[in-house]
């Protein structure tokens, strides 16, 4: 499945980051687009992120699992063709 994180920020300084893993992201994006919407003073950069590499760490206690992932910046324009698919497989802004 693909994530998406969108970073928000306000007046420059960063509020937040929402990570977005969903089947139904491109429908959950928009919310949260419009829970901080820019005509209030919020600003946005969408990921898209891949898995790229899971790290797992064992000791007695306990067994830690994380990952990290490679980003790549979209555009808010991609949200509005209601594509899931195409919103994961491309879109990009670069």
């Amino acid at each position: 499945m693909i994530r998406f994180s969108i970073d928000v920020a306000k007046h420059g300084k960063k509020w937040c980051t929402v990570i977005v893993e969903a089947s139904d992201a491109n429908g959950i994006l928009k919310d949260v687009l419009g829970q901080f919407a820019e005509d209030q003073g919020y600003r946005h950069t969408i990921w898209r992120e891949r898995e790229a590499r899971r790290i797992v760490e064992v000791t007695d206690q306990a067994r830690i699992i994380g990952a990290t992932y490679d980003r790549e910046r979209i555009a808010a324009e991609t949200l509005s063709d209601g594509d899931t698919e195409n919103l994961a497989a491309g879109g990009s802004d670069q």
